[in-house]
């Protein structure tokens, strides 16, 4: 597993989750906070790993339940409640610049309706993403006051052409 998967940069897909796992063998991790009897974290926990990522939350048996927070090396964070070691429901992606996805998410994959603010907190999209993918109807914002609609339909994307679910 190992960490955050993102294909973030403006004019691109942007797609959150995170994966990170206490299980993952490659990556060392230290707890500060309370511990099962199995020695996993139990309660609220800090959890640092060797990437220099961090995750501040609730934690059942090992697994991240509840409300909680990953801080990233890089300075963005991914925010919201996790069930079962992965995040549901609404989460707050923010990135480093200060740009903010707001999300739906399933099993720790952006799955539904989302916004995204640029730094400044202008809207730069609105639409629907399936598996970390935007798909369907799409609403991209320029600076300029241009709006597109990117959808099913053949469309231009920074050069590229291709359906708008094709980034």
């Amino acid at each position: 597993m190992g960490g955050r998967k993102s294909s973030r940069s403006r004019g691109a897909v942007t797609a959150v989750s995170c994966s990170m796992d206490s299980d993952d063998e490659n990556v060392e991790e230290v707890v500060e906070g309370p511990l099962d009897e199995d020695g996993q974290p139990h309660g609220f926990c800090t959890v640092t790993y060797s990437s220099s990522d961090r995750f501040e939350g609730h934690f059942t048996h090992g697994e991240k339940n509840g409300k909680g927070k990953f801080f990233f090396f890089d300075g963005s964070t991914l925010e919201g409640f996790y069930v079962d070691d992965a995040l549901q429901g609404q989460g707050v992606y923010t990135y480093e610049d200060g740009g903010v996805l707001n999300g739906t998410y399933v099993d720790g994959e952006l799955n539904g309706p989302a916004q995204e603010f640029d730094g400044e907190g202008h809207l730069v999209f609105k639409g629907q993403y399936k598996d970390n993918n935007r798909c369907g109807e799409c609403w991209v914002y320029y600076p300029a006051c241009t709006v597109v609609r990117l959808g099913q339909r053949l469309c231009v994307w920074g050069g590229k052409r291709g359906r708008g679910n094709d980034w």
